[in-house]
Parts: structure tokens; sequence; C-alpha cells
């Protein structure tokens, strides 16, 4: 990928507007720098990550103050910052690999976010401890099949504790 790329689960920018999980502000902080550093968001082409930040963050910014500044964050990562979208195939073999360690049929976006880091090469930012975080050791050797070197799973307080690691 030419740009920098991130890929962010739905759950980060949820907890983004939750203080109980946006301990020390440390979601602001990942996404201004991520920001600052010209991040792109990775999607897949065929917009369903689009789709779920569509319909599950679309409510709540709509409900916030147009000066909020969490407001504004949020619709400079949705809607202002350039998006960076990847062709998604469900039936290929990273796919099928994804699929083995996410057995549960109905996390299809699940496994979409972790299907578009590893075609990206990108960190995945997700607070979703049961179907991705404690499966990542099993999700980086499927991401290893296939070159991706720079793909990792983090929660969103260890990723921001890393910003200084990223590019």
């Amino acid at each position: 990928m030419d740009s920098l790329g991130v890929t962010i689960d739905t759950s980060v920018f949820k907890d983004y507007l939750n203080p109980e999980k946006n301990t020390n502000n440390h979601i602001d902080t990942l996404l201004a720098v991520l920001a600052r550093k010209k991040y792109r968001l990775c999607v897949d082409e065929a917009k369903r990550i689009e789709g779920e930040y569509e319909a599950q963050l679309n409510p709540i910014i709509r409900n916030r103050d147009e000066t909020d500044f969490a407001r504004q964050m949020l619709q400079f990562w949705l809607v202002v910052n350039p998006k960076t979208p990847l062709p998604l195939d469900m039936d290929d073999d990273l796919m099928t690999q994804i699929k083995r360690v996410i057995i549960e049929r109905k996390e299809s976006l699940d496994r979409i976010f972790v299907y578009v880091a590893i075609r990206g090469n990108t960190r995945l930012v997700t607070n979703d401890a049961t179907h991705i975080l404690d499966r990542r050791r099993d999700l980086r050797k499927a991401a290893k099949k296939v070159s991706a070197d720079q793909v990792d799973f983090l929660h969103s307080v260890d990723a921001a504790d890393t910003l200084g690691e990223w590019a």
C-alpha cells in the first residue's frame, strides 16, 4: 500500500464516545495522532465496513451537537478523510483461513475487518477481545501465509501506547 493505512473496527469509534472505555482519553490520542500522520482508513471495496460504520455511527453523530469535538473527529474519520478500498473475496484462501479462526457465522464483519487489515498489511485496532484479540496469534499466522508482515491486531489502549513505533 502506498499511503499509510490503518483498519479501525467500529467498536473503537463507539468506545471513543464512552468515558468508561476511553480511559485517559487514549482513543482521542490515537485518532488525533493517526490523523496528524495522515493515516487512511482501510475498507473493503464491497463497502461492508462503510455500511457498518454508517449503520452504527451515523445515528450517534447526528445526535451530537455540530460544534462537539467528538462529532468533528468522527466525521473526519468517517466522511472527510480519504479511504483506501481493498478487494474483498469471501471465497479465497485467506478468507478460508480466517473463517477457521473466527468460526462464528454471525461474525462475518469481524472476518472482513481482519481480511482488510491483512490485505492492506495494516494494523487492525479493535476492542473486540472475544472474536479477534483473543485469537490474535492464529490470525497473525494467517497473515504471515500471505506475506503480510506489518499486520497486527491491537486493542485501542495498546495501539495508543505504541504509536511512537508506527510509521
